[in-house]
């Protein structure tokens, strides 16, 4: 795991729980204290935490804002990594004008929303960063779910509202994204919700597509959202796993790549 996403996972944890600790930080990610420690300390050099003996807890001016998005903060809106902008570029070749998609939370499908900023299709959204990126495109409608605000910086929407307000949609893509994929553990994430909201889609969905780098094959992470071969297309990268190849064909799953 990148120190990125683990970083991310971290404050995600801190906005549930208000505090970490560094034993449990090292046993969840099956990393070194010191690891961990230096995470920890970049996040107070950042002002996001105040350590403490053993870990750190939240800094309250972090609480107070933590509903806006971090790349709107930042104003990083559209600067996506590499791997992102690869999946995503893929991803905008599945769709076609006057097409209804869904779009699901975090930074690979906020970059596939990127990428579809000259389609004229109709997209549903439960991230609030999503929608915001969707807004830049004139040609498209954006609908934004009902739901109750969940997940890192709380920009997503899940819960009860979420699937009831769902009941009328049907698409023809449902982008999605993981954290870790994992022949026996399935796909994973670190949010709670995401199994719901994912049960929730494949029932509106004629295509599932999970969309997530090469090197998030072969993890596992805290959630399952559901086995592999939920998944109608897997986008990843020229990298993907040998065996994980295999699965998906004997499964006839779609693997895109460029």
């Amino acid at each position: 795991m990148h120190r990125s996403e683990r970083i991310m996972q971290i404050k995600d944890i801190l906005l549930d729980q208000g505090k970490v600790f560094v034993e449990d930080l090292c046993s969840r990610f099956d990393v070194s204290e010191v690891t961990i420690r230096k995470d920890l300390n970049l996040l107070e050099e950042e002002g996001y935490v105040q350590r403490i003996y053993g870990g750190a807890i939240i800094t309250s001016e972090n609480t107070d804002s933590m509903f806006l998005p971090r790349s709107m903060i930042k104003n990083e809106i559209l600067n996506f990594s590499p791997d992102k902008r690869y999946i995503s570029s893929i991803a905008s070749r599945l769709v076609s004008d006057g097409d209804n998609i869904f779009i699901g939370c975090g930074d690979t499908c906020a970059a596939i929303a990127q990428a579809m900023l000259s389609r004229k299709a109709n997209f549903v959204t439960n991230s609030i960063l999503v929608a915001a990126i969707l807004a830049l495109n004139p040609y498209a409608s954006v609908l934004v779910t009902g739901g109750n605000l969940s997940g890192y910086d709380r920009h997503f929407l899940s819960g009860d509202t979420f699937i009831k307000s769902m009941q009328d949609f049907h698409f023809k893509y449902a982008f999605l994204g993981a954290a870790g994929a994992d022949l026996s553990g399935g796909f994973t994430t670190y949010s709670n919700f995401e199994q719901t909201v994912c049960e929730t889609v494949r029932k509106a969905s004629d295509t599932v597509v999970f969309a997530l780098a090469s090197h998030k094959f072969g993890k596992t992470n805290f959630m399952k959202i559901c086995d592999l071969n939920v998944a109608d297309i897997i986008i990843t990268d020229s990298d993907i796993p040998a065996e994980y190849q295999m699965y998906f064909s004997e499964h006839d799953i779609d693997v895109l790549i460029r």
